[in-house]
Formats: structure tokens, C-alpha cells, sequence
């Protein structure tokens, strides 16, 4: 994807769109000033009417969002979040009633010692004024609770090659972003980035001194990783920052 993390001057964080885009710098901290930055990063790559031309097509959380971020304030299509995770937006949930939402049918994937991995679903979506020509069919992964995933794509790799067991990173989330791998590594993931923190490791922070663009991840902190709680909260950490 496209749309990036960057550091203006003084150090102060920002997001551009590729490479080569211009950092819309914020302060650090500051989550309102953030998402006002990424809005404007994406408008230099992507324009509105190309998105909602394509709005049937997109496939992937992370476009949702661009879309949602970019459509005007009245757009009913905002209010999507709330009621489906598929349509999740970095805004805060509000209510929006009378979405059609449709189970197709459903499959379900085991590891080899037979514990289900994850579940994909076919679902219809469509917005309560929308003729059900205009329904959007989506296959999405969930857990096997019902916790969403991703895409089929993202949960095979999560679940099956990685050995993750996805779980939220807090109640108040809609998508999971954080899991324990059999392999004993509590990881943090986002659509941009993956990482794993197991004991030994340090605690991931966003930015602490000494560190730079050669610090690995699984060494970007202060506190020794000692616990298991730990080793979880450095992968909230990073998905947190890589979201």
C-alpha cells in the first residue's frame, strides 16, 4: 500500500503517499492532527472520484479505509463501520441501522492436528436504500469464534503459515491485530508490516533514544521482555504503530 509513515523535520512523524510523496508532519501524539495528515497524504495519491468508481471492486480493509476517509461527511457510506468489520474505518463506530447483510456460506480450515484455524465466510453487504443489484459480495476470514481476520488471503498466512491465533488487540477493535504463534511469539501485524516479540526481546516502543532506522523492531524499546504479558504487549505496541 501506497500510503506511509515519514519523519519531517525535528523529527516530528507524519504520513506521505509512496516514496517520493510529500510528509504531512503532525505532532506526535496528537491522533486528531495524525488522521488529518493521513487524509491529506492520501488526496495527493488518490483522487475521490477514481475511489467511488471503483468502490464495488475494492478488496482489502485498508482501501475501505482510504475510501471511507476520502468520502464527503454526509456520505451515508461512512457509517459502514459499525456494522460490518469488513467496512471498518479508522473512525470512531456511530450507528447506522438497516444494513443488509447476507451469510452465503462458510468453511472452515484446520491445522493438521485438526484444531480449526480460522473460518471463511461468503457474505452479501448492501446499504438499506441500495437495490440488491448493487450488493457487494465479500469473502472474508473470521475465527473461529467470529472475531474478524482479514482477507482468506491474510488468514491462511497468519494462521496457517505463521501459526498465529488471531485475537483483538483490545475489546473496543473490530479487527484482530495481535495473536500468539505456536511458536511461542506473541506477534503485532497491520496490512504494512508483521512483527514477533518472545522473552529476551525488548518491549516495543514507537520512538526511544538511540534508536534509528537500523534498529530492528523486536530490539526498538527500554524494558526487557520477561513475561508473556510482555511479549503481548509488544505486539499490541506494534500493531498499534503499523496500523
Amino acid at each position: 500500500m501506497p500510503l506511509q509513515r515519514c519523519s519531517a523535520g525535528q523529527g516530528r512523524p507524519g504520513w506521505r503517499w509512496g516514496d517520493s510523496g510529500r510528509c504531512y508532519d503532525y505532532p506526535a501524539g496528537d491522533e486528531t492532527a495524525s488522521l488529518a495528515a493521513k487524509k491529506m497524504a492520501i488526496r495527493q495519491g488518490l483522487t475521490l472520484g477514481k475511489l467511488e468508481k471503483s468502490l464495488k471492486a475494492l478488496e482489502g480493509l485498508e482501501n475501505l479505509e482510504l475510501c471511507a476517509l476520502l468520502l464527503p461527511e454526509n456520505d451515508p457510506r461512512r457509517g459502514w463501520a459499525p456494522v460490518h468489520p469488513w467496512l471498518a474505518t479508522v473512525e470512531k463506530r456511530r450507528p447506522f441501522q438497516g444494513m443488509h447483510i447476507e451469510t452465503l456460506g462458510e468453511r472452515r480450515y484446520h491445522h493438521p492436528d485438526g484444531a480449526v484455524a480460522y473460518v471463511v465466510r461468503t457474505e452479501k453487504v448492501r446499504l438499506p436504500q441500495a437495490p440488491a443489484s448493487e450488493a457487494v459480495e465479500l469473502r472474508s476470514a473470521y475465527t473461529s469464534e467470529g472475531t474478524y481476520i482479514g482477507s482468506p488471503r491474510m488468514a491462511r498466512f497468519l494462521c496457517m503459515e505463521r501459526g498465529i491465533a488471531p485475537e483483538l488487540n483490545s475489546p473496543e477493535h473490530v479487527v484482530c491485530s495481535v495473536g500468539l504463534s505456536r511458536d511461542g511469539r506473541w506477534y503485532g501485524w497491520s496490512h504494512r508490516a508483521i512483527q514477533g516479540f518472545k522473552a529476551g526481546d525488548m518491549l516495543f516502543e514507537e520512538n526511544f533514544p538511540g534508536a534509528d532506522e537500523s534498529t530492528p523492531f523486536r530490539l526498538h524499546g527500554r524494558k526487557v521482555i520477561t513475561t508473556d504479558a510482555d511479549a503481548r504487549q509488544a505486539a499490541v505496541n506494534f500493531a498499534s504503530y503499523v496500523s
